[in-house]
């Protein structure tokens, strides 16, 4: 049952990202060690790295793969999408937003308040 609603909330934010009006493209990542990232959106030619875990996160900690991602690719910004937790860390150069699903739904989230 856990496992089916994680693919169902991966996939709600895979079309909530798909709907977002600056992304032009999202693919995934996967190293030869099986090292992933489940979502790299495309605004142009700037990559944005997304990880998505469907529970109620309480701290800023993030897979290693997110780091080794992270440190390979030197993202400006990164996101990890959860239940309800709302915080930001910084990582190398990276400003890493951890955001609840519901900012999804808003079409123009990247280009919101915070000015990410």
């Amino acid at each position: 049952m856990v496992q089916h609603l994680l693919i169902s909330f991966q996939n709600l934010s895979f079309l909530l990202l798909n709907n977002q009006d600056q992304i032009t493209k999202i693919n995934y990542w996967r190293t030869k060690d099986k090292a992933e990232v489940d979502f790299i959106a495309s605004i142009g030619a700037t990559i944005i790295p997304i990880e998505v875990k469907y529970s109620d996160l309480d701290n800023v900690n993030v897979s290693k793969s997110f780091v080794n991602f992270i440190n390979k690719y030197n993202p400006k910004i990164a996101f990890v999408v959860n239940k309800s937790f709302n915080s930001k860390r910084k990582i190398r150069n990276t400003r890493v937003f951890f955001i609840p699903s519901y900012l999804l739904m808003d079409k123009n989230f990247l280009q919101s308040e915070r000015k990410y």
